[in-house]
């Protein structure tokens, strides 16, 4: 995934606070489940997983079948990638 040295932190910011999310799945679904808001979820999120507000946006907008121990491999394959590039 070639890109800009600003694209691929980006990415990197996303997928690192994906498998944050992954690994505290349960919690962050609770989170989730009983905020009145996007920004409660952004800041609950953020402050669960100490994530960037890129990071808490991106898995508040993320299918929950990204949330899966399956997914986490292939996460975990292009963070390598990315971390290489750079």
């Amino acid at each position: 995934m070639p890109g800009t040295n600003e694209q691929v932190a980006e990415r990197l910011t996303v997928l690192n606070a994906t498998m944050k999310a992954i690994e505290a799945r349960t919690a962050v679904l609770d989170v989730i489940s009983v905020a009145v808001s996007a920004e409660e979820v952004r800041d609950a999120v953020m402050r669960l997983l100490g994530v960037t507000e890129i990071g808490a946006h991106a898995i508040h907008e993320m299918p929950l079948m990204r949330l899966t121990l399956y997914n986490g491999a292939r996460i975990a394959a292009e963070i390598e990638q990315l971390t290489a590039q750079t």
